[in-house]
C-alpha cells in the first residue's frame, strides 16, 4: 500500500496507519485527545515500531524507515504522521522549509550518518515524502534507517 508520510508539527509523537508493517510491540498504550475538547479521545492506542519501505529516487534502491515509540492507529490513519522533533531527538535534520520561501534550505530530511537525505513536496502547506508497505523479506534483507530512537533521550535542563 502506497501512501504519504507527513510532517506534522501539532502531534507529540509519529502515528502510523495501515501502510505500516508492525515490527514490535511495546505493551503500552495511550489515550490520544484531538485539538478540541469536544472531540472525543481515542484510547488504548498501541505504541509500537513500526517498518516502512521508502524508495530512494537518487540511488534507485529500497529502505527500510524504522519508526519506534510511535502510535499505531490501524485503519483509523490512511497515511503516516512524522512528528518532526521526535526526529530530530534522534539526530536526524529536518528541513522542512519549503524551498520556495527560503533558498537556504533542503527541504528534506537528512540521515547523515547513512548519508540518506529524503526531498520533501508539498500538498498544500503539506510537506511528505511517499513511502509503502514493506514485506517481511524486505524488512529481513534491505538496510534500515532509524528516524525515531527507541529510547527517549532527555537532556539535562539544568
Amino acid at each position: 500500500m502506497l501512501c504519504r508520510a507527513e510532517l506534522d508539527s501539532h502531534a507529540d509523537t509519529c502515528g502510523v496507519g495501515s501502510a505500516a508493517r508492525i515490527i514490535g510491540y511495546t505493551g503500552q498504550t495511550v489515550k490520544v485527545s484531538g485539538f478540541s475538547t469536544s472531540m472525543d479521545s481515542i484510547k488504548n492506542v498501541p505504541i509500537v515500531k513500526a517498518a516502512l519501505a521508502y524508495d530512494d529516487p537518487s540511488t534507485g534502491k529500497t529502505l527500510i524507515l524504522v519508526l519506534n515509540q510511535t502510535l499505531h492507529f490501524g485503519d483509523h490513519l490512511p497515511h503516516v504522521l512524522l512528528n518532526p522533533n521526535q526526529l530530530r531527538s534522534n539526530g536526524v535534520t529536518v528541513n522542512d522549509i519549503p524551498r520556495h520561501l527560503s533558498d537556504k534550505s533542503s527541504h528534506s530530511i537528512k540521515i547523515e550518518d547513512e548519508k540518506v537525505e529524503i526531498p520533501l513536496f508539498l500538498k498544500g502547506i503539506i510537506s511528505y515524502f511517499n513511502v509503502r508497505t514493506p514485506t517481511v523479506d524486505k524488512i529481513e534483507n534491505l538496510p534500515h534507517i532509524e528516524l525515531t530512537s527507541e529510547a527517549l533521550r532527555l537532556k539535562p535542563i539544568i
